[in-house]
């Protein structure tokens, strides 16, 4: 009988450690579940942190590549305090012409074009300005309009014979509305 008692012992003695040891393994699993996950989550979360470094360096790459291009292109604006200059310019320009000079207006508005920048970047600047000369100073005038380094749109012309002007044989009173993209 002892023999059974103690064969009895070790089996319960073994299915307890059996019992035992499947439990602490399922525990085991769980915890390795968890931290498996949590890897995986760190390890996804490295690798986006990764791919944002390298977007990152991309954009500071292309930014650095560009500094010419994007100046080149700001040439084409009037630069953000250069109205009176650009005033000077086209007022030297009519005298040079031998053309009187007057503007009659000059405003700016936010720029509404359908691009990429907007009214946080350009404004307009539209100038109706009056020259009085002969036919020929006053298109020679227009055509020197290109060559001012900027973008400027001429919109309108009327140019009339002058009637009530000293000295009017030959003369023309000419009103042009520019149109300049300005830098804020």
């Amino acid at each position: 009988m002892d023999f059974h008692n103690r064969t009895k012992k070790l089996l319960t003695l073994f299915f307890i450690i059996s019992v035992v040891g499947l439990v602490l393994y399922g525990v085991a699993l769980y915890f390795n579940y968890h931290e498996s996950l949590k890897n995986s989550n760190l390890i996804r979360d490295v690798e986006a942190q990764a791919d944002k470094n390298d977007k990152a360096d991309t954009i500071r790459r292309i930014v650095l590549e560009t500094v010419d291009s994007r100046s080149k292109i700001d040439s084409f604006f009037l630069p953000k305090n250069g109205v009176v200059d650009f005033l000077d310019k086209i007022e030297n320009m009519a005298k040079a012409k031998k053309l009187t000079y007057k503007i009659h207006s000059i405003n700016e508005e936010d720029f509404d074009g359908k691009t990429l920048v907007g009214p946080d970047y350009l404004s307009i600047i539209r100038i109706t300005l009056q020259v009085n000369g002969s036919w020929n100073n006053i298109y020679n005038y227009l055509l020197l309009m290109e060559s001012v380094p900027y973008r400027v749109d001429v919109v309108g012309i009327r140019i009339t014979k002058a009637e009530n002007l000293k000295n009017d044989a030959g003369k023309w009173s000419g009103f042009i509305d520019l149109n300049i993209l300005k830098l804020k």
